[in-house]
Order: C-alpha cells, then structure tokens, then sequence
C-alpha cells in the first residue's frame, strides 16, 4: 500500500532499516548491561585457581564504541537483504490477496531457516569443542598422580635471594623444621627443591654408558633435594626400602631414593634397594624405591627421578611442605609467623595448598573449558531462540492453512506433530553440517586434549542429543499454538 501511494523504494528500506537498528541497539544495550552484571564473575573465574592473573574486563568506553558498531553492523548485514526484498513486492498481487506471503517451509530453504541452520551448525562445533575439553579436563584430573595433596599446605623461599650464605641458609632449613614440627596442627613438616606437578626443577642428562649400571642409550634424570619426612609429608609412598634419616649426612654415605621407572630402568630383573649407581662422577647408594609421581606436567610419560637428601646437597631454594590437622588458612598464617621469628627478613611467597598447587597444572584446560562451555551455552541459547522465531512465524504464516487442515478433520495431535517436525529438520540439518564442520576442525585441537579423541562418539552423541532437545523445546510453544486455533476464526480473519 504504502509503494502504491507513491512511496519510493529508498523510503521502504531506510524505514524497515531504522526498525531493525532500534532492536539492534536495544540488544546492544542490554548486552552491555549483563556484561557489566557478569564482569566480576569473569574476573574471579581468571583469578580462582593460581592468583597470579589479574585481568580488567570490566566494559570502558572502547567496549561501549565496539557495542554500537557491532549492532550497526549486524543491521546492515541482516537487515538489508529482507528490507531490499520487500520494497521490490509485485503490487497488483499482493493488493490483490492482501494475506499472500512466502512460506518458510516452502520446496526451497528460505533465507530464515538458513540463518537458523547456520546458528544450530555453530552450536554444534562449540558444543562439541566444550563436551572435548571438559571430557579431557575431567581426564587429567582423575589421573593418577602418586601423592596425597590433602591437607598439606606448600610455601616457598630463595636463601640465595636473600643474601644467606650455604652456612646461614643451613642452620635456617634445621631450625625451621625443628620449630614447625611442634606447632599445634602440624602433624610433618619437611622440604622439597622442587614438588610434584611442577615445570624446571634440575634434571641431568648423560650420554649412553656414563652410569653404572650401564645402559646403551642417553639418560635423563630429574634430581629431586628433600628433607626427612618428604614422603610421610606428601603422602608419595615407598615401595621399597626406607625414607631418608637424620643419620644421612655429608660425612656419611652418600644415599639415594629412586622412582619405579628408574628402578627398572638400570635394575629391571633386582631389587634396586641397596645397589650402587654411579652418574659417572658420584657413587650413591640406592636406600628406597619411590612410587612414580608427575613432576613437570600431568601429560607427561613417566620420567626417571632421583631424590637426594638435603643433608648431602644444600639448595638454596625451596618449598616447604606442612602436613596439617587444621584449617590450611590459619595454620600458614601460623607457619609463616614462626619462619619470620626465625628469620625476621624472610620473604615467604607463593603460599597454597597441594591441591590448588595441583590445580595449577591444568588451569589452562580449566579456562579453555569455562571459555568454551560458556560460548556453547551462549550458542545454545541463540540457537532456541532461532528455532522458535521461524517456527512461530511459520505458524503464523500458515494460521489459514492449519485451519483448514482441522476443519477437514485433521486431529490436533497431527497439527502438532507437523509444527514440531519442522523444528526438528532445521535442527537435523544444522546437527548434520556442523557435525561434518568438527570433523574437520577437530584436528587443530587434538594436540590440546588428553585422553579423548577428537572424534569422541560420546561427546558428538551428548550433543547431539543436546541440540534435539533443546529444538523439540523450542518448538514446543508454536506448536501447541498451533493447536488452538480456531478454524471458524482463522477463517474469518484470512
């Protein structure tokens, strides 16, 4: 009506245009407010696990600027083609049989239900790139890591920084382990040069046939300094032999503890327990076997470690470990009160638990995982609102048609199947192409997961499964809609 009282196409879209930038700017706004609402949940999931990250993602003027932009943006993309479209109608038609419009469910895709296919293709490949990094997430913390990081809290100090000397830094290590051992709720105390589950630490490296025993091939070896209780404190069993002792000094034999795999490394057929290992320089007796633990990452294969006790190698930097009874909070308060009496100049730092020392080593799958459920979410939602959106106006664009349908006899539970089953193509057909999508795209993160393939029939099923349900849900409110009209009204009104 409006083209043939003489308005110009310019006119018609730059109308349609305006309408679709006020809802635009409206979801713009109202993005930008559950950005301010959620910025200090995003801050406190970065800042959770290491406390070493501070991040400012509270919205500022350029995220204001970028809001605007993208809204524009997104009308000039979506908004121009339907607005080109309508103002390009056949006016003797369409003023003919004012209620003639293009069907959604026609023999060709319409343009709505492409965008729709496209969001629920989307969702499919977030989804499934969370499902694959919350699955390997879940691996890697399940595996079996050798120690107890239950109530034991870790802290640390450099004697080297701080100016001691080898004598002072020794009479420190004695008197520190002496005073913590009686503090009440401590029930061990010891030292570590490096704790498990942690990148460096010192390792040796020889060529093949420098040790004895000897092997035909190079050997890497971490080298571990403790103090006694190391063991008994991080809940890292032996399987043979002992702990170090205090009768394990300079003066005595020089003594080691090895793990399960260098044991069966340089001793596969023996009990490694008091044989003798040479690095080629030093000859040590082997006192203990050591259950395998990760010490650099929780990917690693197993490695060759070696423990060697404090008394015989002084290390200026350490960690200490306590073994507690009490709340972990109060009792490193505690602890770093009677370490500071000792040594009033002492800078303790890094002071935490061993399980958010633990939970340290997979932060970076934790926030991968967090980042993309979140988007997967954000995805699902989206796609819910798509799936609706077309279907409901799907039905409202064929109010006539179902009328007639149930006043030829067509039973309401057909009219519903017939709504929902539109709902559910959209769905399949997205599932389908981003299905195929991660298929492809999955072998640039198979590097990044841990015990999950990228092709995980679990996760590709659960998310699947997802999508359906979440499209029979989406479509349920049109159809049931659609079952209520009325055929003496739809008919009246057509």
């Amino acid at each position: 009506i409006r083209l043939a009282v003489g308005a110009t196409r310019f006119r018609i879209v730059r109308q349609l245009l305006t309408e679709g930038l006020l809802l635009s700017l409206a979801g713009g706004a109202l993005g930008l407010l559950v950005a301010y609402w959620t910025s200090s949940l995003a801050s406190a999931l970065v800042n959770t696990s290491s406390g070493t990250l501070s991040f400012d993602v509270t919205p500022n003027t350029r995220v204001l600027v970028f809001t605007l932009i993208a809204s524009m943006v997104t009308v000039l993309l979506f908004g121009a083609i339907p607005a080109l479209k309508s103002s390009r109608v056949d006016l003797v038609p369409t003023l003919k049989d004012g209620n003639s419009r293009t069907p959604i469910f026609g023999r060709g895709p319409s343009l709505q239900s492409l965008l729709v296919i496209t969001q629920v293709s989307l969702a499919i490949i977030l989804l499934t790139g969370a499902g694959l990094f919350v699955r390997s997430l879940w691996k890697l913390q399940s595996i079996d890591k050798g120690f107890a990081g239950q109530n034991a809290v870790a802290m640390s100090f450099n004697m080297r920084l701080q100016g001691f000397d080898t004598e002072r830094g020794k009479n420190f290590y004695a008197a520190a382990l002496e005073d913590l051992a009686a503090v009440p709720g401590v029930e061990s105390v010891t030292l570590a040069s490096a704790l498990p589950v942690t990148p460096g630490g010192s390792r040796m490296e020889l060529p093949p046939n420098a040790t004895k025993p000897a092997v035909n091939q190079n050997v890497a070896i971490d080298i571990v300094t403790v103090a006694p209780r190391f063991f008994e404190t991080t809940g890292l069993p032996l399987v043979g032999g002992r702990e170090f002792r205090s009768i394990d000094t300079e003066k005595s034999t020089q003594v080691l503890i090895v793990n399960e795999t260098m044991a069966r490394k340089f001793w596969p057929n023996d009990d490694a327990v008091g044989r003798s290992f040479s690095d080629g320089q030093e000859t040590f007796e082997v006192v203990g076997v050591a259950r395998d633990t990760k010490y650099r990452n929780l990917r690693e294969t197993q490695r060759m470690t070696m423990y060697r006790p404090l008394a015989q190698g002084y290390v200026p930097s350490m960690n200490l470990v306590a073994r507690t009874s009490v709340d972990h909070g109060t009792i490193a308060s505690s602890i770093q009160r009677r370490l500071q009496a000792i040594e009033p100049t002492l800078a303790v730092y890094n002071i935490r638990t061993l399980e958010d020392h633990i939970g340290r080593a997979v932060y970076v799958e934790r926030m991968q995982s967090i980042t993309l459920s979140s988007l997967g979410l954000l995805a699902l939602i989206l796609t819910a609102i798509g799936i609706y959106g077309v279907v409901a106006y799907s039905v409202a664009q064929r109010t006539r048609e179902i009328g007639i349908r149930i006043a030829v006899g067509a039973q309401r539970s057909d009219v519903f199947k017939m709504v929902v089953v539109k709902g559910l193509v959209l769905a399949a057909w997205g599932s389908a192409i981003g299905l195929v999508a991660c298929y492809w795209l999955s072998r640039f993160i198979s590097s990044q997961l841990y015990g999950v393939t990228p092709y995980d029939p679990v996760t590709l099923i659960a998310v699947a499964a997802i999508l359906g349900v979440v499209a029979l849900l989406a479509s349920y409110i049109p159809a049931r809609r659609a079952t209520k009209v009325n055929p003496l009204v739809a008919l009246r009104y057509e």
